[in-house]
């Protein structure tokens, strides 16, 4: 798998990517369905925001990370004007089966 590519898996409700030589694995059922946020943390603690969005049926489904900042109080805050595109190259099972 190459960097900045995901695979997702319809049935399971997961997507499977690579990011900065590493591989995540997200659950889409910790949020909602139709626009998925979550967030992963890398091997060198850096923090980024993923969104995952998948309207219906009839839509493409489409996936990125965005930066996080840290904010003078310690709160962490999405920098939404920084984003990572990331392909979806394989798509195993059908929207249907997500839906469901």
């Amino acid at each position: 798998m190459e960097n900045e590519t995901a695979i997702l898996l319809y049935r399971e409700k997961l997507i499977v990517f690579k990011f900065h030589d590493e591989v995540f694995v997200k659950d889409l059922t910790k949020g909602d369905l139709e626009d998925s946020w979550g967030s992963i943390t890398t091997s060198e603690g850096v923090i980024y925001d993923t969104n995952f969005h998948l309207e219906d049926e009839t839509q493409e489904a489409g996936f990125c990370l965005y930066d996080v900042d840290e904010l003078e109080d310690g709160t962490l805050e999405v920098n939404t004007s920084v984003e990572y595109p990331i392909e979806i190259v394989r798509e195993i099972g059908t929207k249907k089966q997500y839906f469901k």
